[in-house]
């Protein structure tokens, strides 16, 4: 057996395992989804998840189990929570007393700042499809976090960040409720086997990076033309961050057309012309002049 032949089975095996491992987590990640709500008791601490569209403002709390009620909803006493999230949208103030039994005051009127979890003679009715185990819960923000800072991490150009990193996001993702994520690292993939050598991760001369670039610019141009919400948005004269943080799928996508456009764009404008094909750069600006024509 060659060495060629050796190396061509040790791939096979490494890339068995990688798959074997991403089932792995795949399953363990979709127990930790809000999705799949568990039944606590009363006692029981819990994590109560409020993921946001942009992960940055996710918001979750933390809390021990007073009460379950007829609805499936849990009455708890606050342990820790994300301060700045609007809570008061789907949690109702319980005014206790100091023994934590239930008054017949309004809890309403106790609660001054929605913002703000007060402990001081109140506990909280919390959605029983939002709680999860505390450990879980856990391990679902750290995780999203996660997926959230190596996109982050592609939009600044780290330099050491691997295509197979961005794959395996696209794997993770469904199972942390961040599926609308995935055509955006589908862009930040391509961007990155267009500037980085597949195998050594070298980066490429400006000039050897286009016909990728090309190719890239070819399949933003489909999507675009196929999806008018996002065609609105990418051609619209100023970024609407707010409406665009209602949609998962807009604020990212958005976010990676900006990048990958301006840096193709970029790639273009510094390419020796000498080395560079010639049709390929004609047909690239007239890519970009389309990208870049407000309507």
């Amino acid at each position: 057996m060659n060495q060629k032949t050796v190396n061509r089975a040790l791939s096979a095996d490494q890339t068995l395992w990688v798959s074997l491992s991403d089932l792995l987590m795949m399953v363990a990640l979709l127990l930790m989804s809000p999705a799949q709500a568990a039944t606590f008791e009363k006692g029981d601490t819990i994590l109560v998840a409020f993921p946001s569209t942009t992960i940055k403002d996710d918001a979750f709390i933390t809390g021990l189990v007073t009460r379950v009620t007829e609805e499936g909803d849990y009455q708890i006493q606050v342990r820790d929570y994300v301060v700045g999230h609007d809570y008061g949208l789907s949690c109702e103030p319980i005014a206790v007393n100091a023994a934590g039994e239930v008054t017949d005051e309004s809890g309403w009127e106790l609660w001054e700042n929605t913002k703000y979890l007060s402990t001081d003679g109140l506990q909280y009715i919390v959605p029983g499809e939002n709680a999860m185990d505390l450990s879980v819960g856990k391990h679902y923000f750290i995780d999203r976090n996660n997926l959230h800072t190596r996109f982050s991490r592609w939009l600044s150009d780290a330099p050491v960040l691997s295509v197979e990193f961005l794959e395996r996001a696209v794997t993770q993702a469904p199972a942390l409720d961040l599926a609308p994520m995935i055509p955006a690292f589908e862009v930040a993939i391509a961007h990155r086997k267009s500037f980085y050598d597949a195998e050594t991760g070298a980066p490429k001369w400006p000039h050897e990076t286009l016909p990728q670039l090309e190719r890239m610019l070819a399949d933003i141009e489909q999507r675009l033309s196929e999806q008018p919400a996002l065609r609105a948005h990418w051609f619209a004269e100023k970024r609407q961050w707010k409406q665009l943080e209602e949609s998962m799928y807009l604020y990212f996508m958005i976010e990676a057309l900006d990048k990958a456009v301006r840096d193709a764009e970029g790639a273009l404008l510094d390419a020796n012309k000498e080395k560079a094909d010639p049709a390929v750069m004609q047909t690239m600006q007239q890519r970009l002049d389309r990208l870049y024509q407000r309507d």
